[in-house]
């Protein structure tokens, strides 16, 4: 960290990222530069402009930008080499102008045009999505995109999901009305992981065994699981997590065989979590 001057810090995939200071916009240009920095924050406070003129002798260098007020961002469009675009404000982006958008995270306003020609997007985590038909089939296709995110959805279906063909992660938070995840068959060869996560009234389950490709399952404090006889015909399974989710039958025997599971014990449970942390520290040893 720069004590005096900005702040920097680094994200979870270790990338160094500064905290844009508008009062030391040289300064924080110039360490950019030398210490060829790509990826920057605009942070109420600290980000004192009310547009993105102090940022344009580095507009070549970022390739990720963090937007967190509200400010004109006509001139994001000379930032040419975005891959990715984080977006926590009311700004006008057209996702279209930037050839290399590789991720987009943030709120899908009608400030946000273009998704549909981002033809080269991995990774879309969407806040607040909602939409009249309660469901994914307004998104565009996107061939490319492999990691979908959404976080205080109302959707009740997954329909449409089948626009994303090469999709193999999908990360649901917060999903209060979501009742039906039948539509995710139409990705059964392509999806390696899943995570739903305060889907209250999620019960549906009998997908999970078509889904054979799948890696990783993640179901926290969500609708309650009949049984887990499913588990056995998912050979890839190696993580199952269910922390707040009930298993109606008790019966986690079907989970023998994983490397990782982890959950809550309960009364009615014929194992206990310690059964796993123990076979799992024997294993290490």
């Amino acid at each position: 960290m720069n004590e005096i001057k900005f702040k920097t810090a680094r994200d979870i995939f270790g990338r160094e990222n500064i905290y844009f200071n508008t009062d030391y916009s040289e300064e924080c240009c110039r360490y950019i530069i030398n210490n060829n920095i790509k990826k920057i924050t605009l942070y109420p406070g600290t980000y004192k402009a009310n547009d993105l003129t102090p940022l344009l002798p580095i507009k070549e260098s970022i390739l990720s930008i963090f937007i967190l007020l509200n400010i004109d961002c006509k001139d994001i469009t000379l930032f040419k080499n975005l891959k990715e675009i984080s977006n926590d404000s009311k700004a006008k982006i057209d996702l279209s102008q930037f050839p290399h958008l590789e991720s987009y995270y943030g709120k899908l306003s009608p400030n946000i045009t273009g998704l549909d020609k981002a033809k080269k997007l991995e990774t879309l985590y969407l806040h607040k999505y909602s939409t009249d038909t309660y469901d994914l089939s307004i998104l565009p296709q996107l061939e490319n995109l492999k990691h979908l995110g959404l976080f205080q959805t109302k959707i009740r279906t997954l329909k449409g999901i089948g626009n994303f063909p090469n999709l193999s992660k999908i990360q649901i938070y917060s999903a209060s009305q979501l009742t039906k995840i039948s539509d995710l068959l139409e990705l059964k060869s392509y999806l390696t992981e899943i995570e739903f996560e305060l889907c209250k009234n999620l019960t549906d389950y009998a997908i999970l065994a078509k889904l054979t490709e799948l890696k990783k399952l993640t179901l926290t404090q969500s609708g309650s699981l009949r049984n887990l006889s499913f588990i056995p015909k998912l050979k890839h399974l190696k993580f199952f997590s269910f922390w707040g989710t009930n298993i109606i039958d008790g019966d986690l025997s079907f989970c023998k065989n994983l490397d990782y599971v982890g959950f809550d014990n309960k009364r009615h449970y014929n194992l206990k979590l310690e059964y796993f942390t123990d076979k799992r520290d024997r294993h290490i040893k």
